[in-house]
């Protein structure tokens, strides 16, 4: 299966993310902070990103976390680098100001967008749909 990159500051959904990942066959290793997610994906080699859109930037709460995660990838990207799907997520769309936030990750490069909450076999179901594209 899927070797997969997962940026959740929220520890509860960042448990239930992996574990549905990991009952699906897939090897998730989940981060809590931009940054991290940036020192992890120049450490492995992944198939897919998974991004919440507002996350922890060294340990602090910002709208863009996952948004610089996504522009990190497609500056490697614009380097010639072959970079994995992204799929960004978030559950803030309801709250004022942030509702661009999905239609700005897809801009930037984002792959696949998902509204929190959302049942896990969406996200298996996406997930599934943007490995068979990218092989």
């Amino acid at each position: 299966m899927a070797n997969i990159l997962v940026l959740e500051d929220d520890e509860i959904f960042a448990s239930l993310l992996q574990d549905s990942l990991e009952q699906a066959g897939h090897f998730p290793i989940t981060c809590e902070d931009a940054t991290e997610t940036i020192a992890q994906y120049h450490e492995y080699s992944f198939d897919l990103v998974i991004t919440d859109l507002i996350v922890k930037k060294d340990n602090r709460a910002v709208p863009d976390g996952g948004v610089m995660v996504i522009s990190f990838l497609q500056g490697l990207a614009r380097d010639g680098y072959k970079i994995p799907p992204i799929i960004a997520m978030s559950g803030a769309t309801q709250r004022r100001g942030l509702e661009q936030l999905l239609v700005t990750s897809k801009d930037l490069g984002a792959t696949a967008t998902l509204t929190k909450p959302f049942e896990p076999a969406e996200l298996l179901t996406l997930i599934d749909q943007l490995l068979e594209r990218s092989v």
